[in-house]
């Protein structure tokens, strides 16, 4: 189980571990930069990272060892405040392992400030990216749950990008992206899908089933279910009742 601390709690222990003066710019800031961090807001990170002024608290402690136990101690409380904002724990703790290992060859305290910025940057967008996909899965949940509501009907896909709130270009990149397919691939599939059931499960005729799905022809029908299955509907029905017996 992961300590849970506050902010100012997360602030008060690196302030003690890297000495810094209750005043200091990068205390200060660093509880807005923790809030920047766990939201995946990358712009408002550089603009706190900006006034927060790291590398002046350094100067005048030019070492590795300084700059290694820095690096340790803040990519440890990154990587808690990242997992706070959705970014698997796994994920942070590779972010940790690089920036640590690069701290071993720092040798300014320029350089070192730069690897801090980095880290900082590559902990929100990582958070950023993470948000996205659980957003792009929900989207598409959403789309698949719309799609079978409306299985039986000849679906429009401008409706389904209005339904999801996105264009219809933003639709089709969404489904490629996250299904590799298109939506009238999955629409496709999906009634295929329904059409085995009612086959199996039903005694509709193969025409009454086509048409019950809304497509355009019984040839079409035929020719879509062959395509996704290698059989006509009528030998597909056969062969798995046969099998039963």
């Amino acid at each position: 189980m992961i300590p849970e601390f506050s902010q100012e709690e997360i602030a008060h222990m690196l302030g003690e571990s890297q000495g810094f003066d209750e005043g200091a710019a990068a205390l200060k800031m660093f509880p807005k930069i923790l809030a920047c961090v766990r939201a995946g807001d990358v712009e408002f990170l550089e603009q706190h990272l900006s006034k927060a002024e790291y590398g002046s608290h350094f100067e005048g402690k030019a070492d590795r060892l300084t700059f290694w136990n820095a690096v340790s101690i803040i990519s440890g409380v990154l990587m808690y405040c990242a997992w706070e904002g959705g970014l698997p724990f796994e994920q942070g703790g590779l972010v940790c392992t690089k920036y640590i290992r690069a701290s071993t060859e720092v040798d300014s305290v320029a350089e070192f400030t730069e690897l801090l910025r980095k880290m900082h940057t590559e902990f929100a967008e990582k958070v950023r990216r993470s948000r996205l996909r659980v957003s792009d899965c929900s989207t598409v949940n959403l789309c698949a749950s719309y799609i079978d509501d409306h299985i039986t009907k000849k679906i429009d896909l401008h409706e389904l990008a209005e339904f999801c709130g996105y264009s219809l270009n933003g639709l089709q990149h969404l489904f490629r992206k996250n299904m590799g397919m298109t939506p009238t691939d999955y629409i496709r599939k999906a009634k295929i899908a329904r059409a085995k059931l009612l086959l199996l499960h039903t005694d509709y005729s193969c025409s009454s089933i086509g048409h019950r799905l809304s497509f355009c022809s019984q040839s079409y029908f035929i020719t879509q279910f062959k395509q996704e299955t290698g059989l006509t509907p009528a030998l597909y029905r056969r062969k798995h009742v046969l099998a039963k017996e």
